[in-house]
């Protein structure tokens, strides 16, 4: 019997292969018996097992030493050579099932499996690089890719569950504040700074830190308030009612304005710690705040505010927010007292030209209604006009009556001017700083020949300035005579203390004023 020395597994005494593994057997191994085996105990690696010796079974029809010649029918044995078909495959062999190592020409019968041998080559196991088993690590990188999407799914889910949780609760929440907070705005009194308690209700416009500040009726009445607002600049108007805004009232506003009222909106900020009131815009909202008119906002409810009383200060402020930018640039300009109809003239620095604008306060919210240039006296203007100083008294008077040879509208009262009118120039004479006519002997030495003016077309339309008299009763001694805001139709840089402006914008102007409106101009 022949052992195989590559699979340790038995074969017949003259095997030329193994029946097994199909490697050749040595010819001169030597037969093994019975008495040639020693098995070792267990555990032993050195001591022959001594029990009784194993007996190895040989089939019965051979014997050890008997030399197999016997063919092998519907069977393949490598160890013999076999009979070959008609197909050079072994008889009785299944082609698609051959041994390793043989390789038979089907077309050639006369080849033996002996002849045409080679022994199998068993290639060796591939190291464990990525080079060579890259199919593995594709397996292994889709594999990871589909447990981080499916976690990222579950993690997914669990985060909408949580939003889903977090809005039951604080809408629990929301309805435990609501069931409680008239108890509490009594017992917090008006307290902003106090431990802040949400309203119980919501709003657009609105944010409230503590119910505090007012009750909800009163926020229900500055939504509405808000809401009317917006529609009527078309930008959105916000209010914060904070205990205590960070950097103040005014910082914040002008830092969260646009965070709060968007790109072209406006927002009002209380300070319920400090009573103080600020507001601010952004891009549009501009138009209708601007720097002169945050001003005059916050100073006119300054005192409602720092009692206490936000919701009527707030309130006041969002009434008087401009609506356009007439009304803004009318905040720019102080009101005089018992006058609905003001035109204001600011001289430019370094020249004597000006500009004009008239404001018109005779409804609730002013606007500008005329914006024009204007030139003023060719040594400009002057806190102590006297006569021939060819200078523009600084400071507030009225308009008195309106002189022109021409046909005009308007509701001033108008002193028309005839043939030889003049206007009386002498400090010294009982009738300065009147209009006579032409025919009057008086005790004057020097006058204005007014109608020539006129006539001339120098002159279009000229409003008594009533610094110094109304022109129908003497003025005061030297203070300067004859000063008129006049419309002319060229030549407007030319004057001798004049407000020049052109004949066109006098028109409109007239068409405007009214006496009953008290008219008044302010020089500066």
């Amino acid at each position: 019997m022949m052992i195989c020395r590559n699979c340790n597994k038995k074969n017949d005494a003259n095997a030329l292969f193994c029946y097994h593994c199909g490697q050749p057997l040595r010819s001169n191994e030597p037969s093994v018996t019975p008495e040639d085996v020693t098995v070792s105990a267990p555990g032993s690696y050195s001591q022959p097992y001594s029990g009784d010796m194993p007996t190895v079974g040989v089939p019965t029809e051979y014997s050890a030493n008997e030399e197999v010649t016997q063919s092998f029918e519907g069977s393949f044995f490598p160890n013999q050579t076999p009979a070959v078909n008609n197909q050079g495959y072994p008889q009785g062999a299944d082609p698609s099932r051959r041994q390793p190592g043989y390789s038979v020409d089907p077309t050639d019968a006369t080849q033996s499996a002996e002849t045409s041998y080679h022994p199998p080559q068993y290639p060796q196991q591939p190291q464990n690089y990525p080079q060579y088993n890259a199919q593995p690590a594709k397996q292994n990188i889709s594999l990871k890719i589909v447990i981080i999407a499916g976690i990222s799914v579950v993690a997914v889910a669990l985060m909408i569950f949580a939003l889903i949780l977090y809005g039951n609760m604080n809408k629990t929440g929301d309805d435990e504040a609501s069931s409680g907070s008239n108890t509490a705005s009594s017992v917090s009194g008006n307290d902003p700074t106090a431990e802040p308690i949400e309203s119980k209700l919501e709003f657009d416009n609105i944010t409230v830190e503590n119910s505090s500040f007012m009750p909800d009726e009163e926020l229900n009445e500055l939504q509405g308030s808000l809401e009317a607002k917006t529609d009527a600049i078309g930008h959105t108007v916000y209010v914060c009612l904070m205990s205590e805004p960070s950097g103040g009232a005014q910082k914040y506003a002008d830092s969260n304005c646009k965070k709060k009222a968007g790109g072209d909106g406006i927002l009002i900020v209380v300070d319920g710690k400090n009573h103080k009131a600020g507001i601010s815009a952004t891009g549009k909202g501009k138009e209708h705040v601007t720097d002169t008119a945050k001003k005059k906002l916050i100073s006119q409810t300054a005192d409602m505010i720092s009692s206490g009383d936000y919701s009527g200060g707030v309130d006041t402020i969002i009434t008087k927010i401009p609506e356009n930018y007439n009304e803004a640039e009318a905040l720019k300009f102080d009101p005089v007292s018992d006058s609905k109809q003001v035109v204001y003239v600011k001289k430019n620095s370094g020249s004597t030209s000006a500009s004009l604008t008239y404001v018109d306060y005779t409804e609730a919210r002013p606007i500008v209604a005329l914006k024009c240039d204007a030139y003023v006296g060719n040594n400009g203007i002057t806190d102590d006009p006297q006569e021939g100083l060819s200078a523009t008294p600084k400071g507030k008077y009225k308009l008195g009556m309106v002189l022109t040879t021409n046909s005009v509208t308007t509701n001033m009262n108008i002193e028309p001017v005839n043939s030889g009118d003049i206007w009386i120039t002498d400090p010294n004479s009982a009738y300065y700083n009147t209009k006579q006519g032409g025919n009057a002997a008086g005790d004057w030495n020097s006058s204005d020949p007014i109608y020539n003016n006129f006539a001339s077309g120098k002159f279009y339309a000229c409003i008594l300035i009533e610094h110094n008299g109304n022109g129908y009763q003497k003025g005061e001694y030297n203070k300067g005579s004859g000063i008129y805001l006049t419309g002319k139709s060229s030549d407007l840089s030319t004057s001798w203390g004049d407000v020049n402006i052109y004949k066109d914008d006098m028109d409109s102007l007239l068409s405007m004023l009214d006496k009953n409106e008290n008219p008044y101009i302010v020089i500066s």
